[in-house]
C-alpha cells in the first residue's frame, strides 16, 4: 500500500443522504456519529458503488476532533463498534429494513484504516435525485451532544 491510495479528509465536503436515512432508527455515541459524518462527507455522491477507502487514523481523529491521548485506539474502537451498529431504515411501502454502517474495516500497522460502507446504504447515500438532505459536514462535527447532528 502506498500513500497515493490514502484519502485526505476534507471538511468542506457536504453530506447528502436520503430522508429515509435521516429518520432511520439507530444509536451511536458522539464519537461514532462524528466518524459517520466524516465517512459520509467523503463519499463520491454520483458513484454507482461504494469504494473501499483508506485513511490515516490520525487524520480521522483530527477531522472528528478526537482529543484523547490515544487517538489511534479511540478511532479503532469506534470503527470496530460501527461494524456491529444496526440501522432500521423505513421503506416507502411502510416496511423497513436493517443494515450496518460498514461492510468491511481493516486496520494496518502503519496507522491506516481501510473501510467500505455497507452496500444496502447505496439508495440512501448515492445518486440521490429527490427526497434528500444536503448539508455541510464541518458544522456537524462541532456539535457536542450525541443527537445534535441528527437534528
Amino acid at each position: 500500500m502506498n500513500d497515493t491510495d490514502v484519502m485526505e479528509l476534507d471538511k468542506s465536503q457536504s453530506i447528502k443522504q436520503s430522508n429515509n436515512l435521516t429518520v432511520a432508527r439507530y444509536r451511536l455515541t458522539k464519537r461514532e456519529q462524528k466518524i459517520i459524518i466524516a465517512i459520509c462527507s467523503q463519499l463520491k455522491k454520483n458513484a454507482d458503488e461504494f469504494e473501499t477507502v483508506r485513511i490515516k487514523v490520525g487524520d480521522m481523529a483530527n477531522f472528528c476532533q478526537i482529543t484523547c491521548t490515544d487517538k489511534y485506539t479511540a478511532v479503532k474502537t469506534a470503527i470496530n463498534k460501527l461494524m456491529s451498529r444496526t440501522l432500521q431504515i423505513p421503506k416507502d411501502d411502510g416496511g423497513w429494513y436493517l443494515t450496518h454502517w460498514l461492510q468491511t474495516a481493516e486496520y494496518f500497522p502503519d496507522g491506516i484504516i481501510e473501510y467500505c460502507v455497507d452496500n444496502r446504504l447505496k439508495p440512501e447515500l448515492l445518486k440521490l435525485r429527490d427526497a434528500y438532505l444536503d448539508t455541510p459536514a464541518a458544522p456537524l462535527i462541532e456539535f457536542r451532544r450525541d443527537y445534535s447532528a441528527r437534528l
